[in-house]
């Protein structure tokens, strides 16, 4: 049985009149979301401070999603009879990656969150 709905108050908002938000996807950390808006831009938003972090023009109908990518680093320890084993790092680093589909221009594009560059780009069907 579903719970009926609640109503939700707002804490924080983008003010533009023409801007009208199509999809928000959250990061799996939940600190970050993007959105995409009715403009063709495509905006990533610190969910804890409530402000537009970053912005990219020209993504009409772009679908966006998250990858998060542990670091596979392999520590090697010399026994005391010389012989070495391998031992997975204790805690492994965590990079997240945007990943705006655009199908207008047919790519895939993922990119560092907030101030890193474009670290990949795929063509893709243009249809889906």
């Amino acid at each position: 049985m579903m719970e009926p709905a609640e109503q939700m108050g707002c804490r924080f908002g983008l003010c533009d009149v023409l801007r009208h938000g199509d999809r928000i996807v959250m990061a799996p950390s939940r600190g970050l979301s993007v959105v995409s808006d009715s403009l063709g831009r495509v905006i990533l938003i610190d969910n804890k401070k409530g402000v537009a972090v970053r912005m990219w023009k020209g993504y009409r109908d772009a679908q966006c999603g998250w990858l998060e990518v542990q670091e596979d680093v392999k520590r090697h320890h010399r026994t005391s009879s010389g012989s070495v084993t391998r031992a997975s790092s204790q805690h492994p680093r965590t990079a997240l990656f945007l990943v705006i589909f655009s199908p207008k221009k047919g790519l895939i594009e993922i990119w560092t969150t907030q101030q890193g560059p474009k670290v990949a780009m795929f063509t893709a069907s243009k249809s889906g």
